[in-house]
């Protein structure tokens, strides 16, 4: 998609996290940033440095892209407590939780400062876009407008909302709340969410914003149809956090410890004590492709309350692997309806003998899957762009 004088359109990609990170909310970015691509844009991409060792090869997109780095920056205090002794990380940690219950962001706040519209390769973008999380993505596109920035569309594309975010620990009440939401909506021209039961929260709570307020389900960047190296037993897959305050994981898991003839593995970070049987795996956070490459039932489980919808469950349909949707919480039955429309998922209540029900059917499906063209990232980034 180019403009009449042949000339690449400009997007600015604003994230305040490194690139290099594997997790969703990144994901999710590097989605977009391809999907742009392949509508012809010439991307930039303003992020945070990244201190760890790269353990995988960068995606194309962001290699073609113009890639800025805020200063080395971060909380001083916080980066000099990073390794060390088990008194520093203690130390590290109650920080951490005070400050996630006192202040509404992150430790990538320090990054604002050195925010300076002279690190920009264009005078001008045909359309910005900050991502969240973390939500300081908003702030920095904030203190590029105060600064002269011209463009002619800001786009918000927020993971999870602020006031209703049900993982939240800050201890604001909730008009606090909406006020700092309100301050990082600023005069965004588009704010996209990534549910439509979001989206119908957030128009309710902020009516004199409604009308910029859309959704966009996520973009997954390249399909994955992998053939499973066969081991002769039915392998069932779930990669992702189970911390208590979003899923529930035990119905899964006793489900797997008696159902004889599956292998489970878990793969991720929990607050409950999970041990590993002769038919399940648990492993903590790590690289999963390979691992889900190698697996015949992907599983996810949706949150236990609220109306966010896990981005796993769009990045799963980019692959050929049966995906089991496991509904909890009070919208539950809502979104089994909404991404039924899509084809691609089986579906269960998040009680053990639902469970088993469903694996046992599962694995008897003779049924072939292929990825699901409506998340295709060239799609998603037309539709959240508003194109």
């Amino acid at each position: 998609m180019q403009q009449k004088n042949n000339k690449l359109k400009k997007a600015l990609v604003v994230k305040l996290t490194p690139i290099e990170l594997l997790d969703s909310a990144v994901m999710r970015m590097i989605g977009v940033v391809n999907g742009l691509c392949e509508n012809g844009y010439d991307v930039t991409i303003l992020a945070t440095p990244f201190f760890g060792e790269l353990t995988h090869e960068l995606q194309p997109c962001l290699q073609r892209s113009k890639v800025i780095r805020l200063g080395s920056g971060g909380s001083t205090l916080y980066n000099s407590l990073g390794s060390g002794s088990k008194l520093k990380k203690s130390i590290r940690d109650i920080l951490s939780k005070t400050a996630r219950r006192l202040y509404p962001y992150d430790n990538s706040y320090a990054y604002l400062k050195y925010v300076d519209i002279k690190m920009l390769p264009e005078d001008q973008y045909d359309v910005v876009i900050s991502l969240s999380d973390p939500k300081t993505s908003h702030l920095a596109v904030k203190k590029f407008i105060m600064q002269g920035l011209k463009y002619n569309k800001w786009v918000q594309y927020w993971g999870d909302p602020f006031t209703y975010d049900i993982t939240s620990e800050l201890i604001y009440p909730k008009f606090m709340k909406k006020s700092v939401e309100r301050e990082l909506m600023g005069n965004a021209d588009r704010i996209v969410y990534v549910s439509p039961f979001t989206l119908e929260v957030q128009k309710n709570a902020f009516k004199n914003k409604a009308d910029k307020m859309y959704c966009c389900v996520p973009p997954y960047l390249k399909t994955r149809v992998v053939e499973k190296e066969e081991n002769g037993r039915f392998d069932v897959g779930y990669f992702g956090s189970y911390m208590t305050v979003a899923r529930n994981i035990l119905p899964l898991y006793e489900a797997c410890a008696e159902i004889d003839d599956i292998h489970m593995t878990i793969v991720g970070n929990g607050d409950v004590t999970l041990e590993g049987k002769e038919n399940i795996t648990i492993l903590p956070r790590g690289e999963v492709e390979m691992m889900e490459d190698n697996t015949d039932l992907l599983v996810c489980i949706l949150n236990s309350r609220g109306t966010q919808i896990p981005g796993k469950i769009y990045l799963y349909a980019a692959t050929n692997k049966a995906i089991l949707v496991i509904t909890d919480g009070e919208n539950g039955d809502r979104i089994r309806e909404f991404l039924s429309e899509f084809d691609r998922y089986y579906f269960c209540k998040n009680d053990k003998d639902s469970i088993i029900k469903a694996i046992s059917e599962i694995k008897n499906d003779t049924r072939k899957w292929a990825p699901c063209a409506a998340f295709e990232s060239g799609s998603v980034a037309y539709n959240l762009i508003g194109e």
